[in-house]
């Protein structure tokens, strides 16, 4: 793709939301990664996962989550595509779902 100017223009440069999208997906990264390492560190001191549907798979935390993110990260670049300024709105939705548990871990791990 030719740039007004003759210069080949970046892909990232044809995403006008791709600034957005990146550091949110980011921030979705290490917030899905202090789920579990603080899911990790209660188990460990004895306690039990809380949740319904996770609390019997509890042993496959890593790859469910990994898988997790990247139906996010997937589901985002489709509404990106398909509506341009959607992607970086599911992957914040998906950061303010994710971030609870992250709370209350460490409201149980620090006993506040």
């Amino acid at each position: 793709m030719q740039g007004i100017t003759g210069n080949t223009v970046c892909p990232a440069a044809r995403v006008p939301h791709l600034h957005l999208a990146v550091p949110a997906f980011c921030v979705f990264c290490v917030v899905t990664g202090a789920d579990v390492v603080t899911t990790l560190v209660i188990l460990g001191a004895g306690g039990h996962e809380l949740n319904i549907f996770l609390a019997p798979v509890i042993n496959l935390i890593l790859p469910i989550k990994v898988g997790a993110v990247m139906v996010i990260g997937s589901l985002a670049a489709v509404c990106e595509r398909r509506l341009p300024g959607a992607g970086w709105k599911v992957i914040t939705a998906a950061v303010a779902v994710t971030v609870l548990p992250v709370i209350h871990n460490l409201m149980v791990i620090f006993e506040v």
